[in-house]
């Protein structure tokens, strides 16, 4: 299955974030350049108008710094997730400030390409951790690395929180008030870094996310949380997530509910694929064996050059398609097997989207660094 390109989308920062309209006419596509100073933009699938989100009619910008309600970061966020209500008429996004700081997700309204602020959720949890050389316990935010509207919630990812606790996934009640809708019928068509299946928020669980431990010495270790997936259940937003563990996989790296979402696709560190389907408990079912060896213990844990960065399934053929972190397109074909091309343009792939009625998928490409954080989205067709 050949990819065409279709469009190239230059960007100003680095796009972690990409997502379609639910009515297939607008890219909404977020970033930032050296984890700050990003933004959003909504561009029009097939013709030219665009329009960026001015962050002077964002009322938390106070002062050349974003200010949420009880925290405050200098500079412009880094978006690093978008989500759309099944509408269309409201975009959540995700963000995280200079330096990996704090900073709460926002609710935009949309009216065509414009976008207008609505509300700030804080997503604030804290994970108690011990800080080397101190006694002292001290509280960690965590950076927000996914978003999706779902339901009567904005859910938030939170990246460095340990899955033993809470805060992992954040779930922030959406006003009663707010005429967002939000069923999550179409979450397969981005890569939101979770998904919502059987009632239920999932994500990856452990990897680079740990908590120091005293040692009998007295000196602290980073102690790695369990390794698998995170599970919080809906209908009870204040218990702790569940960890479930997955076999030869030593981390998850991404995630995706298949349609229905009664089931979800993972990816991992070795470029393996798996498929989870309930059957008295989540069954696995490997798609795609791992290719990129582990060279030794200490490198288990890290993104090897073949590991899945994201996945989605596609709207017209239900196919899953994944992108490498070296920057193949994986695409599953009916028999199970799978292709593999070489994306047509240059770049480290940071975000994946799915168009809700074309065989295109769109892919940011990470392309510039601080000094030139000029980057690019693809949008490709994938021909039959």
């Amino acid at each position: 299955m050949p990819i065409r390109l279709v469009r190239i989308i230059r960007t100003p920062w680095a796009p972690y974030a990409v997502t379609f309209s639910r009515d297939g006419t607008r890219l909404a596509f977020g970033g930032g350049s050296f984890y700050g100073h990003g933004g959003i933009h909504v561009a029009e699938v097939d013709g030219d108008r665009r329009a960026a989100l001015d962050w002077e009619k964002v009322p938390w910008v106070v002062a050349g710094g974003i200010h949420s309600l009880r925290s405050m970061v200098s500079g412009v966020p880094t978006v690093s997730g978008l989500s759309f209500s099944d509408d269309d008429r409201f975009l959540a996004a995700s963000m995280w400030g200079t330096l990996h700081a704090h900073v709460s997700a926002m609710l935009f309204e949309v009216e065509g390409s414009e976008l207008n602020p609505s509300d700030v959720f804080e997503n604030i949890g804290f994970d108690p951790f011990i800080e080397p050389n101190s006694d002292e316990r001290q509280s960690s935010l965590g950076i927000a690395t996914g978003v999706l509207l779902h339901d009567s919630f904005v859910i938030v990812r939170r990246h460095s929180a340990a899955p033993a606790g809470r805060h992992v996934i954040v779930l922030s009640p959406l006003p009663s008030d707010c005429p967002v809708r939000a069923g999550g019928a179409m979450q397969h068509l981005t890569h939101s870094r979770l998904s919502v299946v059987r009632g239920s928020v999932v994500t990856e669980a452990g990897g680079s996310r740990g908590v120091h431990r005293r040692q009998p010495d007295g000196t602290y270790a980073q102690v790695h949380a369990s390794e698998g997936l995170a599970f919080r259940r809906l209908r009870e937003p204040s218990a702790p997530p569940d960890v479930v563990p997955i076999k030869e996989c030593p981390r998850v790296t991404a995630i995706v509910a298949l349609p229905g979402n009664q089931g979800f696709i993972t990816g991992g560190n070795q470029g393996q694929i798996d498929e989870w389907r309930w059957d008295n408990g989540w069954r696995q079912q490997r798609l795609r064996a791992a290719i990129a060896p582990v060279v030794s213990k200490s490198q288990e844990l890290e993104r090897q050059p073949e590991s899945i960065l994201a996945i989605v399934i596609t709207a017209v053929t239900n196919q899953v398609v994944a992108v490498s972190t070296s920057g193949n397109l994986l695409i599953q074909r009916d028999g199970g097997e799978w292709e593999c091309e070489g994306l047509p343009e240059r770049g480290s792939p940071r975000s994946l989207a799915a168009h809700p009625s074309r065989p295109w998928v769109a892919v940011g490409l990470k392309q510039g660094g601080f000094i030139q954080p000029e980057s690019a989205i693809a949008m490709l067709a994938l021909e039959p």
